[in-house]
């Protein structure tokens, strides 16, 4: 009985991460800065990157 109702609360656990994930990679994927590319370098792209993840990370921080 106790095996089977941890077995639950940790798929259910593993859905909400998988979820969380799903949800910051659409959020990034919404933001102009990364979805056109063209003429840009690697270096450039990766950078936009790091600071649409800094963005959301410091929005995250905020009380709601």
């Amino acid at each position: 009985m106790f095996e089977r109702l941890m077995q639950a609360m940790i798929a259910e656990a593993r859905a909400q991460v998988d979820l969380d994930a799903e949800r910051c990679i659409n959020r990034i994927k919404l933001w102009s800065g990364l979805a056109f590319r063209f003429g840009k370098t690697p270096d450039s792209y990766l950078e936009g990157l790091h600071l649409r993840r800094t963005i959301l990370w410091i929005r995250s921080l905020r009380p709601a």
